[in-house]
């Protein structure tokens, strides 16, 4: 889809031109009254379809940019800890370093966003030289485990019912890990040769990750020394504390770690690239626009990009915005942050399965077309799913997976916004580029 309907908006910009399509080659009927109601039944459809599935990706990709600097500043945090036992890592810390991490991501985005091809480049770099900065270190000075203890083992410190359930439950961080792959397919009206590049991008970015991702976590497993400790570092991160009984040093552990944490603030930098194109691709279609008043136009320009740098400035300083105003929540409690980070799978999934869903009724590509598309109906389907449950099957208010309440919200609320506002300007959506 990426490759046939190269647009920023992305996964809704595919299911509605899809549905779209349809529209277009409907069956005479020899009723026009029938004929009629089949096109408005499929108008409706298409467009309800690009709202929910625009709000969702839209907010998934804000809680994403969120939750990545989140968690650089907690790393950042859990490094002061290992090294100062006694530095009492206040969650106001944790709001400033975001800031700061934010303010670098938005300068490479803004002043050096013509140099953006080379430092992904160059982070590309980084990753890879990272990785085995990393891994041979561990293989070589950790006390290896048995294949007994990491192929047979396992650990249900969920206490669910089954295996099963636990691994499901647990499958769920896999999905968080390798979610930014979707972030090609929002920068696709900036790249030459989108239909090509997107797709292969796509490809080799699942096979690249994946394959160093199993390779880390065999050795880290064979590697990991005493679990429990692990799980109950004071870092707040396992794979600290795994660093350090590897290394058997403070100092060996805190350069493993920062090599992450720089891994982790530079991904930041692609992140509010994705999230800002997203937002604005949706505000170029008028559909989350307040300020529309009719479908010929906006009052305000936050559709539109800044004509000396062709940057959506706008929509940068509303996601650097909405950052702020969510780190904020942080203060007050960290169990209402992590619900709405929370978002970023069941946000990502739903607007993919969705586009999945729409593909498979009104398509068949080929002769692998059909089972492609149910297996992506399935696996999006269960990632969905399970992206609502909580860690563990006891839980309380603080335990609690929260995402639910906070994804229905955004059903309700986008809803009332359709049919009160957008629903009277909304036209489609806005194709600027020529694709096949």
């Amino acid at each position: 889809m990426a490759s046939m309907i190269p647009l920023s908006g992305g996964q809704y910009n595919w299911s509605v031109l899809i549905l779209q399509h349809d529209m277009l080659h409907l069956p005479v009927q020899d009723s026009l009254i029938l004929n009629l109601g089949l096109l408005s039944y499929h108008r409706l459809l298409a467009r309800i379809s690009e709202m929910w599935s625009g709000w969702v990706t839209v907010i998934a990709w804000q809680a994403t940019n969120t939750s990545s600097t989140f968690l650089a500043a907690e790393m950042i945090q859990g490094l002061a800890v290992l090294n100062y036992p006694e530095y009492d890592a206040k969650r106001w810390h944790a709001v400033l370093l975001m800031y700061a991490i934010m303010a670098l991501a938005v300068f490479v985005n803004t002043y050096l966003a013509s140099q953006l091809p080379a430092v992904e480049s160059l982070i590309l770099i980084i990753h890879i030289l990272g990785f085995f900065a990393i891994l041979i270190p561990l293989v070589h000075l950790a006390p290896h485990g048995t294949a007994s203890d990491v192929f047979e083992t396992f650990l249900n410190e969920g206490e669910w019912s089954s295996k099963g359930l636990a691994f499901f439950v647990g499958l769920m961080t896999a999905i968080f890990a390798l979610i930014g792959v979707d972030g090609a397919a929002h920068m696709a009206e900036e790249i030459q040769n989108a239909s090509t590049v997107i797709p292969h991008s796509m490809i080799c970015t699942v096979i690249l990750n994946g394959i160093l991702g199993f390779a880390m976590l065999i050795a880290v497993l064979f590697c990991a020394g005493n679990i429990e400790d692990a799980l109950q570092s004071p870092t707040g991160f396992p794979f600290i504390e795994i660093f350090n009984q590897a290394t058997g040093s403070i100092s060996g552990a805190t350069g493993m770690t920062v090599i992450i944490v720089l891994a982790q603030i530079l991904a930041c930098i692609g992140i509010i690239a994705t999230a800002t194109r997203m937002t604005w691709a949706f505000t170029r279609e008028k559909v989350m626009n307040p300020h529309a008043t009719d479908p010929s136009g906006l009052k305000a320009n936050d559709d539109q990009v800044e004509p000396k740098t062709a940057l959506p400035l706008w929509s940068i300083g509303l996601t650097m915005t909405i950052t702020i105003l969510l780190s904020l929540i942080n203060l007050g409690s960290s169990t209402a942050l992590n619900a709405v980070l929370s978002l970023v799978t069941a946000g990502c999934y739903s607007s993919i399965l969705l586009a999945c869903v729409v593909l498979l009724i009104k398509r068949c590509l080929g002769a692998l077309g059909l089972p492609i598309n149910i297996i992506s109906v399935a696996w999006t389907t269960i990632g969905l799913l399970f992206s609502f449950w909580p860690t563990t099957s006891s839980v309380d208010a603080q335990d609690m997976n929260w995402s639910i309440l906070i994804y229905g919200s955004v059903l309700i609320l986008s809803t009332v916004f359709w049919f009160a506002h957008s629903r009277h300007i909304y036209t489609g959506p806005v194709v600027e580029i020529s694709y096949d």
